[in-house]
């Protein structure tokens, strides 16, 4: 059913607002999530489609097409949104590691819808840096270079390590909750 979803254009884009804690009034940027809903199936959870894609080498295409969409999204709605909106897209570490035109694809996709790359995030999990740290860098080193922030996400979860927030360019580090449950107690 999964190799058939974007024929069927299963897929669509949910976005999360991020807000500032200090100003309510307004969200400041969005997280990008991909969700699949089959005719047959229902809802079928990324926990359970995302590691298929990436198995089945699909996964670079859809990255592709979350970008794609949700900057089609953010330039259609540009008008409405705070001055400095921005949008937070998850990066697999398939991606990081077999589309080695991710950076010239992301900054294409800016130009030709005339965004600044103030408008997009992408997030990584700490899995892509670990797999293969050497060409990773090297492609989170070119997407900063254009002014794309980077974002780790989960950090804390699997094989966390702080020496990965001085060797890599990450402008955001998400915490896993794991870390902050027992906040201010523990």
């Amino acid at each position: 059913r999964l190799s058939g979803a974007f024929a069927r254009g299963d897929f669509h884009l949910f976005f999360q607002p991020q807000w500032l804690l200090s100003d309510l009034s307004a969200p400041i940027g969005a997280e990008v999530l991909l969700r699949w809903r089959d005719a047959e199936l229902d809802a079928i959870g990324p926990d359970v489609f995302i590691p298929i894609l990436e198995e089945s080498g699909m996964m670079v295409e859809v990255g592709r097409w979350i970008i794609d969409q949700a900057l089609d999204h953010l330039k259609a709605n540009r008008e409405r949104l705070p001055e400095d909106f921005f949008l937070s897209v998850n990066v697999s570490a398939i991606q990081l590691m077999d589309d080695a035109h991710l950076a010239d694809h992301v900054i294409d996709a800016l130009q030709r819808r005339n965004l600044p790359t103030s408008v997009l995030e992408l997030e990584i999990t700490e899995t892509a840096l670990i797999q293969s740290p050497h060409w990773v860098g090297q492609q989170l080193q070119a997407l900063y270079e254009q002014g794309i922030c980077i974002a780790l996400d989960d950090f804390g979860t699997g094989f966390s390590s702080l020496s990965h927030l001085k060797q890599f360019p990450f402008d955001t580090v998400k915490i896993d909750k794991s870390f902050i449950a027992g906040l201010p107690d523990s």
